[in-house]
């Protein structure tokens, strides 16, 4: 194989790890408040219908936009739309931490299904671009099952009960 060439495979590979990564987080983000329901029940003083209303503002705009960022990964591209929308994302993320009070937390939470929801298909399309055939398939394959790994990566350490001393305050 030409130098130049394997170059290009290994390149591909690295891009490849990064939208993966993303499209874990993905899953991450989806499942996260199912796991710390408790949590947030107990934090923002809501009903079980209000949890409900916090988890569906991650997946209404979600849904709404997946034509959107089809069009935005056709004109756009793909980078400059994974880019855009992972500074949503990513706002979204942090103002869900720090949020005071139930309102709040809703918006962050619409942020960030708004912000993940170009993942899937701006990375199908660059995979498009840099696999072929039954490589496409398979490296599709492979990016489902990191998005399985995801919803592990959510479930078991946020549902670790913090290590508390005698005092009741978690220990640091």
């Amino acid at each position: 194989m030409k130098k130049g060439l394997e170059k290009v495979y290994r390149y591909r590979w690295y891009i490849f790890a990064i939208l993966a990564a993303q499209y874990l987080i993905v899953y991450f983000q989806r499942v996260a408040p199912a796991v710390v329901a408790q949590e947030l029940i107990d934090d923002f003083m809501i009903s079980g219908a209000s949890l409900g209303l916090l988890a569906s503002a991650y997946f209404y705009p979600y849904a709404l936009t997946q034509l959107p960022v089809g069009i935005l990964s056709d004109s756009w591209g793909p980078k400059k739309t994974l880019v855009a929308c992972g500074f949503f994302a990513s706002f979204g993320a942090l103002f869900f931490g720090l949020a005071p009070r139930f309102e709040f937390a809703f918006a962050a939470r619409a942020f960030v299904g708004l912000g993940v929801s170009a993942v899937f298909i701006a990375t199908m399309r660059v995979l498009s671009e840099w696999y072929r055939g039954v490589e496409l398939a398979r490296i599709s394959g492979i990016l489902m099952a990191i998005g399985g790994v995801g919803w592990l990566t959510a479930t078991t350490p946020l549902a670790v009960p913090p290590r508390h001393s005698a005092g009741g305050r978690p220990l640091s």
